[in-house]
């Protein structure tokens, strides 16, 4: 499991599909919080621009973002505007991708030991136990991810 495909599918699967869940979850929960005499309009727009904003999350999170239209650009900037959880994880991709370009064995085990710290941070500050489950799995595979680095697997 060295290949940053794997790590990708992975960071993906359990980490940002759990935290739009989990997000989404709040966000309603929140809105329900509101009785239905107190809730006004722009309470329904607020939610439905959130719900909008956290439907293609993970997406955003994942591509890098030289690589989106501006379209897209403003959507993710709206995520990281509009929601902690997903602006700390958002460096984390491209951390990942960084830990496959580094030279040689030893900045990449830096690399990775640096994105494991984040996660780590990242898990403590939002109380998000997907992201502390992926750190432990990467410390895990940290060899084999290592050894696929320097082969350039």
């Amino acid at each position: 499991m060295g290949r940053l495909f794997h790590v990708m599918v992975n960071f993906n699967k359990d980490v940002l599909v759990e935290a739009r869940r989990s997000e989404l979850a709040k966000a309603r929960k929140k809105c329900l919080q509101v009785s239905k005499k107190e809730r006004t309009e722009q309470h329904t727009i607020e939610l439905n621009t959130l719900l909008s904003i956290l439907r293609s999350a993970e997406w955003l999170v994942l591509r890098d973002e030289s690589l989106l239209k501006a379209d897209k650009v403003e959507q993710l900037n709206r995520l990281r505007e509009n929601n902690a959880l997903f602006r700390d994880l958002y460096p984390l991709a491209a951390q990942l991708r960084a830990v496959w370009r580094a030279k040689d064995s030893e900045e990449a085990r830096s690399l990775l030991s640096n994105t494991i710290d984040i996660c780590h941070a990242i898990a403590q500050e939002h109380v998000f136990k997907p992201i502390a489950r992926f750190a432990k799995m990467l410390e895990r595979r940290a060899e084999d991810i290592i050894n696929a680095c320097v082969v350039r697997y």
